[in-house]
């Protein structure tokens, strides 16, 4: 698992207050092409479309994770442009003005729900019903969004791209014993032990 992803999953997980968490580095599309169809699990799978949309979320999700902020930002920027085109039945063609307000666009109150639905579908993360008036534009709603994915996965900073930042190197430099004994002691500190 990636680094950046790794410590996105970790810092999810910090807020998960269940018994149990498993954290999965999936390529779904992979997975959806490769299973073995599973009679006894029959009644719980979607049917295709479902399943295709879900890799779809999966990929998106994982991409955006893994992303520098640069590459984030171009990403929830494409999501956005995307679903504008595809609840105002606009040409794919089209270029999309980014300043340009959503009710110049032609969105109404239906189409502002149908694209706030689609985009926490895609996202995963909960929006206001208001998204599209309390954020009127493309460019606005793209930055809105941006922010809510970083509170989701928060960003790695740039040294830890590298996994050779200076508490990596010191625990390398460390012997055998000495990383058993801090080990020990780690443990002892969270309550397991003696």
């Amino acid at each position: 698992m990636p680094p950046r992803l790794a410590l996105a999953a970790l810092s999810h997980a910090m807020h998960h207050h269940g018994a149990q968490l498993g954290v999965f580095d999936i390529d779904w599309r992979t997975y959806q092409l490769n299973k073995k169809s599973q009679v006894f699990l029959a009644a719980f799978q979607d049917d295709a479309a479902s399943q295709a949309r879900l890799t779809s979320t999966s990929s998106l999700l994982n991409d955006v994770a893994t992303a520098t902020a640069e590459e984030r930002a171009a990403l929830i920027l494409q999501l956005v442009e995307q679903n504008i085109v595809a609840v105002l039945s606009l040409p794919k063609s089209r270029s999309i003005d980014r300043k340009q307000g959503f009710l110049d666009m032609g969105m109404d109150s239906l189409t502002a729900v149908e694209l706030k639905n689609r985009l926490n579908r895609e996202l995963m993360v909960p929006l206001p019903a208001t998204l599209a008036f309390d954020y009127p534009n493309t460019t606005s709603l793209a930055n809105y969004l941006v922010s809510k994915i970083n509170e989701k996965f928060p960003l790695v900073e740039a040294k830890m791209k590298d996994s050779r930042d200076a508490d990596t190197l010191a625990i390398e430099q460390l012997s055998e014993q000495e990383a058993a004994e801090e080990l020990r002691k780690t443990l002892k500190d969270m309550g397991f032990g003696d």
